[in-house]
């Protein structure tokens, strides 16, 4: 066998390095709601439990189902994921009201929220000892069928729909909280929630 030449060996130690040094998001909740009806959404196949907030989701026909709350975005249920730093995955099924995620979250009175709200807006919002501020909103795609993703890296919070960027901004706010999941009002359906993060 003959020797790799010297340049040849050092570039080939450069992509490997790079590769090992270069993160990939990965599943840490990936929650299907594959399960029998339920008026809340009980356990993820991957083990943490859910928690209804404010009102309620729950489960129905195999997936997730706001009902329970007064307004368009009362609904709210959360899943105690360990890391801040988050990619979060879900789709869109069926929208009567507000449907999205609430992220970063401690308690009932201070959270992030990204949802749809009017024909076609998108809306990021924080509230804060129990104040509702918006932050940040676009007019995109919008309907049933849509993959919503938020990543929240640090205080930059950027949200896609179906790959294409609807909002992106930059806070500290309860940069350290490691509870995210569901927004929405009363009928609003979602579906294959995944939160994800780097390693």
């Amino acid at each position: 066998m003959s020797p790799i030449p010297t340049a040849q060996r050092a570039a080939l130690i450069t992509r490997r390095a790079a590769a090992v040094a270069a993160p990939t998001w990965h599943d840490i909740v990936n929650d299907p709601f594959t399960r029998a009806d339920n008026a809340t959404l009980g356990t993820a196949p991957t083990g943490q439990a859910w928690v209804n907030v404010v009102a309620g989701w729950g489960i129905a026909s195999n997936q997730a189902q706001a009902s329970g709350g007064v307004g368009a975005g009362s609904n709210l249920a959360v899943i105690a994921s360990g890391v801040s730093d988050v990619r979060l995955i879900a789709t869109i099924v069926f929208r009567v009201a507000s449907p999205g995620f609430i992220f970063r979250q401690t308690d009932a009175s201070n959270y992030w929220e990204f949802r749809l709200v009017g024909a076609n807006s998108w809306r990021l919002s924080q509230t804060i000892a129990g104040v509702f501020t918006p932050v940040a909103s676009h007019n995109g795609q919008a309907g049933a069928g849509q993959i919503v993703t938020v990543e929240a890296l640090g205080p930059l919070v950027t949200v896609t729909v179906n790959s294409i960027v609807e909002v992106s901004f930059s806070d500290p706010f309860n940069q350290a909280a490691t509870r995210h999941g569901l927004s929405g009002g009363n009928g609003d359906i979602l579906d294959n929630f995944r939160i994800q993060s780097l390693s």
